[in-house]
């Protein structure tokens, strides 16, 4: 499909690159936040059930929110003031816009980071 061979070109690092890079060991949880405030709070929870759970590293994906914007965006943090670990606190900026052009076209974050390699 072209779409998806336009998103694997977007970005020169690979996977084990990426991954090596930031950190990610392969073993991290990543929990997908999308959706109005309902979804997010459940998604919260459940974010915060794996992080207690402490049998891996948890890093939210809140990358849907750069390209479209669901109800009033991600509101977790400015009405609530939580604070999560997001991969885009954690992946540099340029790096982060390509990789959101890549989920845009279909290959979403958390496989393109820990995805085969």
């Amino acid at each position: 499909m072209k779409n998806i061979e336009e998103a694997r070109a977007l970005s020169s690092l690979s996977k084990k690159v990426a991954r090596e890079a930031y950190g990610l060991n392969g073993d991290e949880r990543i929990t997908f936040m999308n959706g109005g405030l309902g979804n997010q709070l459940c998604q919260y929870f459940f974010y915060r059930f794996l992080e207690c759970s402490g049998k891996a590293p948890v890093i939210a994906d809140t990358s849907i929110f750069f390209y479209t914007n669901p109800h009033n965006g991600y509101e977790l943090e400015k009405l609530f003031g939580f604070k999560i670990k997001k991969l885009v606190d954690i992946i540099p900026g340029q790096i982060y816009m390509d990789m959101i052009k890549r989920a845009e076209l279909g290959e979403g974050i958390a496989e393109q980071l820990l995805g085969g390699v």
